[in-house]
């Protein structure tokens, strides 16, 4: 699934607001976004809200698919600091 709009597709390089969307997979192996189905009203509106009055999720089924979820980006060095830290950020 990607986020489109009506000149192709939305990352969060241009809408950051959708960087704060979250996305998994329900157990029944549906994409969820924060929680909702993603061919749900709520979804829809929470695309819209996040990424554009314009904004859609399309789903593929083909090879042209790819992970729909967070992604981190972090340099080696911020990774090395963060070693043998817990969540809370003591050692």
């Amino acid at each position: 699934m990607h986020v489109s709009g009506s000149r192709g597709p939305i990352t969060g390089r241009s809408r950051t607001q959708w960087l704060t969307v979250s996305a998994s997979t329900g157990a029944d192996g549906v994409a969820l976004v924060d929680g909702h189905r993603w061919d749900s009203h709520e979804a829809a509106a929470i695309v819209r809200e996040r990424a554009g009055d314009d904004a859609g999720l399309t789903s593929y089924q083909g090879p042209e698919r790819f992970d729909g979820l967070n992604l981190l980006v972090a340099t080696d060095g911020a990774v090395a600091s963060m070693v043998g830290l817990d969540s809370e950020g003591a050692a």
